[in-house]
């Protein structure tokens, strides 16, 4: 069954990778590539695990829950930063605005994940806690 969805799947990437390529470039190809993951892999596998008794409905809808909000606050977010940072930094200076761009949008993201999920949080501050100490300690010479 995976084989199957495999060859149907890589056949309609193929044709829509070539049309995206050829008339959208780069972006096109990214937004293909990202379109059929999400979509033709999240179902088709959300539908094997439904099929095979492992899909836990009350995990999916509180994961779900958790990115309708995530997603589009990001999004605002993204754009937020996107225009003001078009404002303080000039045009010409590509590298930087993409620097400080994506390195705010990081910090913002993680920020904002960390502060709504919070089994999340919890993994975080036991990983903290557990590796913490070994890199943030000073080490004092005896």
């Amino acid at each position: 069954m995976n084989s199957l969805y495999n060859i149907i799947r890589n056949i309609f990437f193929g044709v829509f990778m070539y049309y995206a390529a050829s008339y959208y470039g780069i972006i096109g190809t990214v937004i293909v590539s990202i379109a059929l993951a999400v979509f033709a892999d999240l179902i088709f596998y959300s539908y094997r695990l439904k099929v095979l008794g492992y899909f836990d409905v009350n995990l999916w809808k509180s994961i779900f829950g958790l990115w309708l909000i995530i997603i589009p606050v990001g999004l605002l977010a993204g754009w937020g930063l996107s225009t003001a940072i078009a404002h303080f930094v000039p045009a010409h200076l590509y590298f930087l605005r993409l620097v400080i761009n994506s390195g705010l949008f990081t910090i913002f993201f993680l920020a904002f994940v960390l502060s709504i999920d919070s089994g999340l949080r919890q993994m975080a501050q036991q990983l903290l806690g557990k590796y913490g100490p070994r890199f943030f300690s000073k080490k004092v010479a005896a």
